[in-house]
């Protein structure tokens, strides 16, 4: 997720501003430490456009 955040220019701030959640947090989840629920997968791909499968976590965690 990290890649293609900065491959299109987004910054954390203004995904933590979409989500109504801290930079800090919004960092954690694209390091992968904490992950996405649903909703919030689906508010980040319909305003930004992030595919659903670049938010996936991993299996491992």
């Amino acid at each position: 997720m990290r890649e293609w955040i900065r491959s299109h220019h987004l910054r954390e701030a203004a995904i933590a501003d979409v989500l109504g959640r801290s930079v800090s947090v919004v960092s954690r989840c694209v390091n992968r430490k904490r992950r996405l629920g649903f909703d919030e997968a689906t508010l980040l791909h319909e305003r930004f456009g992030i595919p659903f499968e670049v938010m996936q976590a991993d299996k491992d965690l």
